[in-house]
C-alpha cells in the first residue's frame, strides 16, 4: 500500500519529536491512541471489485501485522446529492487504521519498513493511487452511544477537518463547546453511535503540507448517505458570535463514506 520512503526520510522521521509543533496533549485517557488516515483513489474505476479485493485481503491483512496497528475501517467516498452525475465520481476511499502505541515514532518508522517489505513481496497493485497519508492523536475519549442501542441501515463515516484556535482562551471554549454540547447532541440522535475528535501529529515529511489541525470522526448509520449526514446537521452549528471569527470549521473539508470494511487485529 504504502510507497517506501527514502533512508532520508526515514531517519529523519527518527527526529519527529523535536520537530513537531508545541501542542497541549490530549486527555490523559487517549496518551496512547493515534490514527492513520489514509486516502486513495482506485486509477481504474472499472475494477473497483479488484481493487477492493485487494485492499481487503491483501493490504489490510499486512497493515494489521504491524505491531500498534489495531483496526482497519475502510469507506468510499459518497456524492451528496445522490443525483450527481456518476461521471464525476472520483473513486475516492479512506482507511482508518487505530494504533495503540506509547512509541509512536518508532511506530512509524515501523509501518515504513512494513511498507518496504510489502513492496519488495509484490503486495501492491496499479490500481492504488494514495492522495493522502497522514497520522493523527486521539484528543480525548472517544464518545459511544449508550449500550444497547442498535444500528439501523448502512453505516457511514463522517468526516471533518477544521482548524482552531487563535488563542488558548479560544480553544478552551471550544473544546468545552465541542465535549459538551456537540459531542452529546450528536450521540443523542438514534442513527449517531460514536463520535472521535484526533489532533494532527505533524510527522516530518521530506515536502511539509498545509492540513487542518483537527478530524472529527463521527460514526452515523442510514439507508442512504443523504440520510446519514442529516443526524450529524442535526446537532447545530458552531460556535457563534464574536467566537465564531476565531474558529474555523471547514467545512468544505467535510466528508462522508459508506464504511465497506471494519477489522479488528486478530
Amino acid at each position: 500500500m504504502l510507497k517506501p520512503f527514502t533512508v532520508l526520510c526515514t531517519l529523519a522521521l527518527m527526529h519527529a519529536t523535536a520537530n513537531a509543533a508545541a501542542a497541549d496533549p490530549p486527555d490523559a485517557g487517549a496518551l496512547d491512541h493515534w490514527l492513520m488516515m489514509v486516502t486513495t483513489e482506485n486509477t481504474v474505476p472499472a475494477k473497483e471489485a479488484q481493487f477492493n479485493a485487494w485492499y481487503d485481503r491483501v493490504d489490510i491483512p499486512d497493515v494489521l501485522e504491524v505491531p500498534g496497528y489495531e483496526r482497519a475501517r475502510r469507506g468510499k467516498e459518497q456524492m451528496i446529492p445522490a443525483s450527481t452525475n456518476p461521471s464525476q465520481l472520483r473513486g475516492k476511499f479512506v482507511a482508518l487504521y487505530d494504533i495503540d502505541s506509547r512509541a509512536i515514532d518508532k511506530t512509524i518508522i515501523d509501518m515504513l519498513m512494513a511498507s518496504w517489505r510489502m513492496e519488495k513481496a509484490h503486495h501492491s497493485t496499479d490500481l492504488l493511487k494514495v492522495t493522502e497519508r497522514v497520522y493523527f492523536h486521539q484528543y480525548g475519549p472517544v464518545r459511544l452511544a449508550p449500550a444497547g442501542r442498535a444500528a439501523k441501515g448502512n453505516t457511514y463515516l463522517y468526516m471533518a477537518r477544521f482548524d482552531c484556535c487563535r488563542d488558548a482562551a479560544t480553544r478552551r471554549k471550544f473544546d468545552q463547546w465541542y465535549g459538551d454540547v456537540y459531542a452529546p447532541r450528536l450521540l443523542a440522535s438514534e442513527a449517531i453511535s460514536s463520535v472521535a475528535r484526533y489532533r494532527l501529529y505533524r510527522v516530518l515529511m521530506d515536502q511539509p503540507v498545509t492540513i487542518p489541525e483537527f478530524l472529527s470522526v463521527i460514526e452515523t448509520h442510514g439507508d442512504t448517505a443523504a440520510q446519514a449526514m442529516l443526524q450529524v446537521s442535526r446537532a447545530g452549528d458552531g460556535p457563534t458570535g464574536a467566537d465564531r471569527v476565531n474558529i474555523s470549521i471547514a467545512g468544505a473539508k467535510a466528508s462522508i463514506f459508506l464504511q465497506i470494511n471494519d477489522v479488528r487485529r486478530r
